[in-house]
């Protein structure tokens, strides 16, 4: 009589196993969690954070290896710039962001120029933090695109603080 409650039991879980691997996954960035943008509503309360981190991306991208060092508190900064970057261009809301009218022309030329720069690092090469930050050709012109996207913005802060999420 207890083999049949086991066996009961044991396929009742089972079934809960499988319904609940059907199910889609959603996956959350780190800095916001991503929704379907069906509305101006939507948009807009993701809007601010998101535009936070392209400006905490575009100060990162202005960084050479001795700004890099002084990173103590954060794991892997180079790496973590690379996923950020990642996040902020597949992201249903960068689509959004280029078709506001609110977003000006040069801050999407120089988003559209930089998503095509950072694809020349090869994901090794983020990864192992290889690239040198000082002399690689690759990074300067990122420096450069990010240096006139923040520019644009009027943007003169060129330091960001991870406790407080500032520019300084």
């Amino acid at each position: 009589m207890a083999f049949l409650y086991l066996f009961v039991i044991f396929v009742f879980l089972l079934k809960k196993y499988v319904d609940k691997q059907s199910e889609p996954l959603t996956l959350q960035s780190d800095f916001f969690q991503e929704k379907e943008i069906k509305n101006e509503e939507n948009y807009d309360q993701y809007r601010y954070a998101y535009l936070d981190e392209v400006i905490k991306c575009l100060i990162l991208c202005t960084y050479d290896s001795r700004k890099f060092n002084t990173l103590f508190y954060v794991d892997s900064p180079f790496r973590g710039l690379e996923e950020d970057l990642n996040d902020l261009f597949e992201s249903t809301l960068f689509e959004a962001f280029l078709q506001d009218h609110l977003t000006e022309q040069c801050l999407k030329d120089g988003l559209l120029h930089l998503r095509l720069l950072i694809h020349d690092i090869s994901g090794d090469e983020w990864l192992f933090e290889t690239v040198d930050t000082d002399n690689d050709v690759r990074w300067k012109r990122i420096n450069k695109v990010a240096e006139e996207t923040l520019t644009c913005m009027n943007i003169t802060a060129r330091n960001y603080d991870f406790e407080s999420g500032k520019t300084f």
